[in-house]
């Protein structure tokens, strides 16, 4: 659900020419930043909004971090796709299974 907040707008959450020159999935598709990843949850922050994502099981084959840029489908309330990142900061995850873990985009 979305919940307005009029002094939010796309520069103050860091958006850049780089991101602009990346197409949209969808005619109506918002870009939106991702504040916080909770288990199954994302909330972000738009041009004007701010909203809790569902985002189950990462159907989209999209590993979130907080900081990357989403395709948001304000409508239904949906991720439609990740920006290209700018920078990311990773680690090799806890375990045996040598998999990457990213901690911010």
């Amino acid at each position: 659900m979305c919940h307005p907040q009029s002094t939010t707008d796309l520069a103050r959450l860091g958006w850049r020419p780089f991101f602009s020159s990346q197409e949209a999935p969808a005619e109506d598709a918002a870009p939106a930043r991702v504040l916080a990843v909770h288990r199954g949850l994302i909330e972000v922050a738009g041009a004007g909004f701010t909203a809790n994502v569902p985002v189950s099981g990462n159907a989209l084959g999209l590993e979130l971090t907080v900081g990357d840029w989403v395709w948001l489908d304000e409508v239904h309330s949906r991720v439609l796709g990740r920006l290209q990142r700018l920078g990311e900061f990773r680690r090799m995850a806890a375990g045996t299974d040598s998999s990457i873990q990213y901690v911010a985009a």
